[in-house]
């Protein structure tokens, strides 16, 4: 007997490990467990610790539950369902749109918990705030999942058992599509899904089993040898271990023991095909650089005056006879720039008040 037990707080609710401080409990007991909130009565599910959360510092075990510790879960039972009428009425008046799935106290009262289940986030401070006014006590509202709601609620099943969340399972797994493939479910959602809406928990049962025989099975399309010719797989019968093979004769139904895999056919040669002519490449688009520096010249040109040429007499016509040249004057003679015209005309104006030879002279006495 070890000094570590397994309890749950609630039937088919997750294990918790505690140390059993030497008392000799058996699977069924019920005892009070020092949890991080609070008492709690539990009940014992395991005496073997097993995996990682066994281990460490552990809570204890206080005692195993006397008459009045029974007496006052029983009394909880009942306040919880006042509890859950007067949250009900809570909602209505407050029109919220939640559903009270389950109301928790504590074992020793001090704390009431209400677990409501909702398709949209919802604000619950307000009933929070309520219900404190009412219960003297710690008000905890949480939200819980769809799936934690058929665990919650329980129900039967679409094979007529109870839920398996609801019967025996303690944690959830996760199931994907994959498993109901391997297994040739059909994909129908109203035959893969369970009450919570979610794939069914017992898709996962069988998946090894089935991966393992499908290991055993050649794979849809493999060519094979029968006692009938050869020919390629069509489809796999996994629980009988039979194969649908499609020969040239037609299909058969052969066991897993009379066939074999063959090589693969080699494929048929590809017909010729005359080669299409090469399609011309597009010329490649200069870079911008590029571009720029073709364009510049060609826009000097076009703004540059185009040089008119001498129009080239015909053969046939006479050519004039050369001008003669103009006679030039000499530099001499030749006009004076506008320039030298100026300087000329300010060296002639006289300056005021000079006394220079330019002045007028004044008259002379008699």
């Amino acid at each position: 007997m070890g000094d570590v037990v397994g309890v749950c707080f609630r039937p088919t609710g997750k294990v918790y490990y505690f140390s059993a401080r030497g008392l000799n409990l058996q699977a069924g007991e019920r005892v009070v467990a020092e949890t991080s909130r609070g008492r709690e009565l539990a009940e014992v599910v395991s005496t073997t610790p097993q995996g990682e959360r066994a281990k460490g510092k552990l809570k204890p075990i206080l005692r195993r539950a006397t008459a009045t510790d029974m007496g006052r879960g029983e009394e909880n039972r009942l306040r919880e369902e006042e509890a859950r009428r007067v949250c009900q009425r809570l909602l209505r008046q407050m029109a919220l749109v939640a559903k009270l799935v389950e109301v928790e106290y504590a074992f020793d009262g001090a704390r009431i918990t209400f677990s409501f289940a909702s398709d949209e986030a919802a604000d619950f401070q307000e009933l929070q705030r309520r219900l404190k006014e009412i219960y003297d006590a710690e008000i905890e509202v949480r939200q819980i999942g769809v799936r934690d709601q058929a665990k919650i609620l329980g129900g039967l099943g679409p094979c007529g058992r109870h839920l398996c969340c609801a019967a025996f399972l303690r944690n959830f797994h996760p199931v994907t599509i994959r498993m109901a493939k391997d297994q040739d479910i059909a994909l129908n959602p109203t035959k893969i899904s369970g009450q919570c809406g979610r794939l069914m928990c017992c898709l996962r049962y069988e998946h090894e089993q089935y991966r393992e025989a499908r290991g055993r099975l050649p794979a849809v399309g493999t060519s094979v040898v029968t006692p009938e010719g050869r020919g390629e797989v069509k489809a796999v019968d996994v629980l009988r271990e039979r194969l649908t093979v499609m020969t040239d004769d037609g299909p058969v139904e052969v066991a897993l023991g009379d066939v074999r895999e063959a090589a693969p056919r080699p494929p048929a040669p590809a017909p010729v095909r005359r080669a299409a002519p090469p399609e011309p490449r597009p010329a490649p688009l200069p870079a911008a650089g590029e571009s720029e520096a073709a364009e510049a010249p060609k826009k000097r040109r076009r703004r540059g005056t185009r040089k008119r040429r001498p129009a080239v007499a015909s053969a046939g016509a006479a050519a004039a006879p050369p001008e003669a040249p103009a006679p030039q004057e000499p530099a001499s003679q030749a006009a004076p720039s506008g320039a030298a015209r100026r300087r000329r005309g300010r060296r002639r104006q006289p300056r005021s008040g000079d006394g220079g030879p330019s002045a007028a002279a004044p008259p002379s006495e008699g």
